[in-house]
């Protein structure tokens, strides 16, 4: 109860919980400070992530709130890549992509590529040197069509590492979708999808997301006078001619009759194609495993 109350306090004001003795007040106010932009606050997260002390999921959280902020000395967690524990090595791996552009790190994801024997991490080294879709001669090949793709990932995958693939700053899931009371609302709620959709069509879903979706996820298109198109879901008539949207921002905005030129309902779903091109097939993989774990 206390953790779930912490995602809804102002994020200054649960600092001091991050020296908390309790694991899950420590997770929950790592997630909850993560937007600050605060020397004390990423400090702790770093002190944090590299203590072996502390248990793998406060460690993985920590890695995943630096991967949203701008780290003056990022190869820091370059150790972090041989971590004993896999799921500190993964997120490592994956927070530092941002910051290839150091010397350091770079050097650190070439001798990671040609060293490691793991799938996952010879993945999200080669995405951080040369994109997530890589056309290097070494490459693993992904999938090019949605068959091959339900195929390398209809089963397999790590939970908790999709889990934070989930929340990640490249794929967004929560940027429109909430679960468990985090995130947002301007697609569907992903609490306990799995007792509804099997795990193919999340697959489906996720790459071609504009086939099919809920009546009420109609994504509609305002026109406006000024030339800007504005997106956004539940579009309503108002008196005297104004309309209302649910927008992308996640808020309703009024529209007054002259300032619309026209409006429609969009052929495809505001969830962006191409989502699968922002992972690596593992994370891929495990975010499918998250998705379908939600009963």
């Amino acid at each position: 109860v206390r953790a779930q109350a912490i995602k809804r306090l102002e994020a200054s004001t649960v600092v001091n919980l991050l020296f908390s003795d309790e694991d899950e007040i420590v997770i929950a106010a790592i997630e909850r400070t993560s937007i600050l932009n605060d020397k004390t606050v990423v400090d702790r997260f770093l002190e944090l992530a590299l203590d072996h002390g502390e248990t793998t999921a406060v460690r993985t959280e920590a890695l995943l709130a630096l991967s949203k902020q701008a780290l003056s000395d990022p190869e820091t967690l370059v150790p972090l890549f041989m971590d004993e524990v896999a799921d500190v090595a993964y997120e490592a791996a994956r927070t530092l992509r941002f910051h290839v552009g150091n010397a350091a790190v770079r050097r650190a994801y070439e001798e990671l590529l040609a060293s490691s024997t793991d799938d996952g991490l010879s993945e999200l080294a080669e995405a951080a040197l040369f994109g997530v879709v890589s056309t290097k001669p070494y490459s693993k090949k992904r999938p090019a069509s949605v068959e091959e793709w339900v195929k390398r990932v209809g089963d397999g995958g790590e939970v908790s590492r999709g889990q934070r693939v989930f929340r990640t700053t490249q794929v967004m899931c929560t940027h429109c979708h909430a679960v468990d009371g985090g995130g947002k609302n301007l697609g569907p709620d992903l609490g306990g999808i799995a007792q509804s959709v099997a795990r193919e069509q999340i697959i489906r879903s996720i790459l071609r997301p504009s086939e099919s979706f809920p009546p009420q996820y109609q994504a509609w298109n305002i026109y406006t006078t000024d030339g800007k198109v504005h997106q956004g879901l539940q579009i309503d008539h108002l008196s005297k001619g104004a309309m209302l949207l649910y927008t992308l921002e996640n808020e309703n905005r009024r529209f007054e009759a002259d300032e619309v030129k026209d409006y429609e309902a969009s052929p495809y779903s505001l969830m962006p194609q191409g989502l699968e091109n922002t992972m690596t097939v593992s994370e891929l993989r495990d975010l499918v495993a998250y998705l379908s774990s939600l009963n």
